[in-house]
C-alpha cells in the first residue's frame, strides 16, 4: 500500500515507509490514522492513500511522538480526516430561510476549497431554517447533518500522476454503507472469543411524545415570550398521548400490582415539531429503537467469520442480520458495521470490526479521545470540535482520560530536599514531558518546559482555590447557581422563587415560581424586553402593557406619584369591546383624548377623574365627520362651530350667530341682526 506526504498546501513531499499502520474508522464521521515512521514528520501534513475500497483519502497529522533510537529517527504519528480543518473557519453570521440540505452545506462551504458532492434527494424535499451563528463550517455541517437526518462522508480526488489533490468532496447521506445485506451474525453462548457490550439504557416499551411547546400571546395577539404545554399526538392517534409495542411488554414488561407484566414507559421529545402527526411518525420511528436493548458485537474477521458472517468486502454502515440466541427469546435485529478497525499492512492484528444497534455510545473509543486530549492540553478549539463528535462528548473525554492515564502510569521522585514529592510521565533521565508536584499544602502541574528548560507550572490549586488556564467541564453547581456548560444555559435561583436563566438560544429571562415575569426575549433574529416596569429606580420609572390602575396603557411615576398616563380606550357604546381610542392623563386626570370610533379629540382641563370618552363641561372638541367643534366653557357657554355656521354664546339667550347669508345677535327675548344683505331690527329665534 502507497502512502504519500503532502504539506498542508497538497504539494507532494514523499512517499512513507511506515512501520506498522493502524485506522479506525467509525459511523460517526471519525477517521482515525496512527503510523509508526523511520521519517521525520511536520504537524499540519497531509498523508494521502488509497484504502481497500479502492478510495482516496487524505488525513492530517494531528500529533507526532518523535525519538531517536541509535541515530534513527522513530516517530509515532496519529493523524484524522482532513475534513477536520473545517474547524479552523469562522461563519459569523449566515442565515438559511426554508433551504433545502444542497443550499445549506453550499452556504457552509463558502471560502473553502471543499465543495458539495451527494446530498441525498429525499433531504432537498425538505426545507428547514438554519442559521450559521458565530460557528465554524465543521458545526455548521453537523447541524446540517443533525436537522435532515443525515451522515457525512468525505472524499478526495488526485490529478492524473498522483502528485496533487485536485478537489475535495463532501457528500451528505440518508445513511452511510449498504442499507439490505444478505450478511448474517448469529451470537451464541459458545463464541467466547467475540466481545458483546450491552448498554445500561432500559428498554421501553411504551412511549408519550412530546413537540414544540404553545407560544404564548398577550390579547392583542402579541407573542409574550412564555410558552405553555408542548404539543401531544392524541388528537390523530385515538384520544391517546403514546404509542407502545404490545409484543415486546411480553419480553420487557415489569410485573404490576395485579401480578401482570406492564409496560415499561418513557417520554421522548422533539422540540422542532409542531405537526400532531409528524410528531406520531417521530415517536413511533424511536419506539422502534427503544424496544430492543442496545448490543455490540466486537471480534476479528476470524472470528465473526466463526459466526457465520462474511466480512469479504464489508464497508462501514453497511446493514447485518443478527440473531443473538443468549436472551430467552432469541433477540432478531438489523444492525450495522459501526466501526471498522484495519491494519493497513496486514499485520496480525488482522480486521476488528464491530456490529450492532448502538451508534453514538461505542464511537467515544479510546484512541479518538487521545487526539482529542491532545487538542486540549494543547489550549485548541476543542469544544467546537466537540460539537462533532455526539451529545455524550464530554463523558467520553473523561472515560478515555482515565483510560490514557491508566496506561501512562507515572513515575514517583522524593529525593530532593524542600521538593516535596515530584511525579512524572517518564523516568527522569528518559526526558519526561508533563509533571506534577506535590508540596506543604499545594499541587502544581505541568505540560511541558518553558524556553528556559523549566517547567511551566499552569495549572495549581491550594486551600486558597484552584488556579488554571483553562477548565473543561459539563456542568458547574455550587451554591444557587448552576451553570450547563454543554447546553450553555446558566441558572442563578433567588428568594421568593425567583430564578435568573441566561440561555444562548432563548435569551435572558426572570422566572417566578415556574413562570417567565421578565428578560430579554430573542425572536426571529431581534430582541425584545419583557418587563413590568422600565426605569433608574423604584421611585423613576415607566409601566409597561398596564397602567397602575390596570388599564391597558403605560405610566410615568416620579416619587409624587404618576405624573403622566397613556391608556388605550374603548368606546362606552361601541358594538365589540376592542380598544378604539387612547387617553392620556396628569396625576390621573384626563385632559386628552382621541376616539377612532367617535372620530372625536377631546381636550379638557384635568378636573375630573374616570371620564375617558365621556364629555365634560369644559373642553375643546373637534369631530373629523360633521366638521364640528367647540371650545365650552359650560353647556351654554363657549365657541361652537358648525358647517357653515359659527356660534359665540354667552348663556342660552345671549349669543351672537355667523353664517354665510349674515350676522345674528340675541340678548334675551329680543334680537337684531344683518341677513341677505338687509339689516332686521327684529328677528325671529328658532
Amino acid at each position: 500500500m502507497r502512502f504519500m506526504l503532502f504539506d498542508r498546501e497538497s504539494r507532494y513531499k514523499a512517499d512513507l515507509s511506515p512501520i506498522s499502520a493502524v485506522r479506525t474508522r467509525n459511523v460517526d464521521g471519525t477517521d482515525k490514522l496512527e503510523l509508526t515512521l523511520a521519517d521525520e514528520v511536520v504537524k499540519g501534513d497531509r498523508i494521502v492513500f488509497e484504502d481497500s475500497m479502492g478510495r482516496w483519502v487524505e488525513t492530517e497529522i494531528q500529533s507526532a511522538d518523535c525519538t531517536r533510537e541509535d541515530g534513527k529517527p522513530l516517530a509515532r504519528v496519529v493523524a484524522t480526516s482532513s475534513v477536520s480543518e473545517l474547524s479552523d473557519v469562522a461563519i459569523v453570521d449566515r442565515r438559511n430561510r426554508g433551504a433545502s440540505a444542497s443550499d445549506c452545506l453550499a452556504k457552509a462551504l463558502e471560502g473553502t476549497r471543499w465543495e458539495a458532492g451527494t446530498v441525498q434527494a429525499g433531504a432537498n424535499n425538505v426545507r428547514a431554517d438554519l442559521a450559521f451563528y458565530h460557528t465554524d463550517t465543521l458545526s455548521a455541517i453537523q447541524s446540517i447533518c443533525d436537522t435532515f437526518g443525515l451522515e457525512m462522508a468525505t472524499g478526495i480526488i488526485l490529478n492524473d500522476d498522483k502528485t496533487s489533490i485536485d478537489r475535495r468532496r463532501i457528500s451528505l447521506l440518508a445513511r452511510r454503507g449498504r442499507e439490505s445485506t444478505t450478511r448474517r451474525f448469529e451470537y451464541g453462548k459458545d463464541l467466547l472469543s467475540i466481545r458483546r457490550t450491552i448498554g445500561g439504557e432500559r428498554v421501553k416499551t411504551r412511549l408519550y411524545g412530546y413537540g414544540a411547546g404553545i407560544e404564548e400571546t398577550d390579547a392583542e395577539g402579541e407573542a409574550t415570550g412564555g410558552y405553555t404545554r408542548k404539543i401531544s399526538f392524541d388528537t390523530v392517534n385515538n384520544g391517546l398521548p403514546y404509542v407502545q409495542d404490545d409484543e415486546a411488554v411480553k419480553v420487557w414488561g415489569i410485573p404490576g400490582p395485579d401480578g401482570r407484566l406492564r409496560h415499561t414507559e418513557g417520554f421522548v421529545e422533539f422540540p422542532d415539531c409542531k405537526d400532531p402527526t409528524e410528531l406520531l411518525r417521530l415517536t413511533r420511528a424511536k419506539l422502534r429503537e427503544s424496544v430492543t436493548p442496545q448490543i455490540t458485537y466486537e471480534a476479528s474477521v476470524q472470528s465473526l467469520a466463526a459466526a457465520g458472517l462474511d466480512a469479504d468486502g464489508i464497508d462501514l454502515g453497511d446493514s447485518v442480520q443478527i440473531v443473538d440466541t443468549s436472551f430467552p427469546s432469541p433477540l432478531r435485529l438489523e444492525g450495522r458495521v459501526l466501526e471498522l478497525k484495519e491494519d493497513l499492512l496486514g499485520g496480525p492484528s488482522g480486521t476488528t470490526i464491530t456490529l450492532g444497534n448502538i451508534i453514538e455510545s461505542i464511537t467515544q473509543r479510546n484512541a479518538r479521545v487521545d487526539q482529542a486530549i491532545q487538542q486540549l492540553t494543547g489550549h485548541a478549539s476543542s469544544w467546537d470540535d466537540a460539537a462533532t463528535l455526539g451529545s455524550n462528548w464530554l463523558n467520553s473525554v473523561i472515560a478515555g482520560m482515565n483510560e490514557v492515564l491508566n496506561r501512562t502510569g507515572g513515575y514517583a521522585y522524593n529525593d530532593v530536599p524542600g521538593e516535596g514529592i515530584m511525579i512524572y510521565n517518564r523516568p527522569r533521565n528518559q526526558n519526561p514531558t508533563q509533571a506534577l508536584q506535590l508540596s506543604g499544602g499545594f499541587w502544581r502541574c505541568a505540560d511541558g518546559k518553558n524556553s528556559q528548560g523549566q517547567w511551566n507550572w499552569r495549572t495549581m490549586a491550594n486551600g486558597h482555590g484552584l488556579i488554571a488556564d483553562a477548565l473543561y467541564a459539563g456542568t458547574i453547581t455550587g451554591g444557587k447557581v448552576k451553570w450547563d456548560l454543554t447546553q450553555g444555559v446558566l441558572k442563578v435561583e433567588g428568594p421568593d422563587g425567583v430564578e435568573v436563566r441566561l440561555d444562548a438560544s432563548t435569551g435572558f429571562s426572570i422566572w417566578q415560581n415556574g413562570k417567565r415575569i421578565g428578560g430579554i426575549v430573542i425572536k426571529d433574529g431581534q430582541a425584545f424586553l419583557q418587563a413590568a416596569r422600565a426605569g433608574t429606580t423604584d421611585e423613576l420609572y415607566l409601566t409597561t402593557g398596564l397602567t397602575t390602575r390596570n388599564n391597558p396603557g403605560t405610566s410615568l411615576i416620579n416619587k409624587n406619584g404618576e405624573y403622566a398616563a397613556i391608556e388605550a380606550l374603548t368606546a362606552v357604546d361601541g358594538p365589540q369591546d376592542e380598544t378604539n381610542g387612547v387617553g392620556m392623563a396628569c396625576f390621573a386626570k384626563p385632559f386628552l383624548q382621541a376616539s377612532t370610533y367617535y372620530r372625536q379629540v377631546w381636550l379638557y382641563p384635568p378636573e375630573k377623574e374616570n371620564t375617558y370618552l365621556e364629555q365634560p363641561d369644559e373642553q375643546v372638541y373637534l369631530n373629523s365627520d360633521t366638521h364640528t367643534g367647540c371650545i365650552q366653557i359650560s353647556k351654554d357657554c363657549g365657541l361652537f362651530m358648525d358647517r357653515g355656521r359659527l356660534v359665540l354664546q354667552l348663556d342660552a339667550t345671549h349669543w351672537v350667530g355667523v353664517e354665510s347669508n349674515g350676522v345674528q345677535c340675541r340678548c334675551g327675548p329680543n334680537g337684531f341682526g344683518w341677513v341677505n344683505g338687509k339689516f332686521s331690527p327684529n328677528l325671529q329665534w328658532k
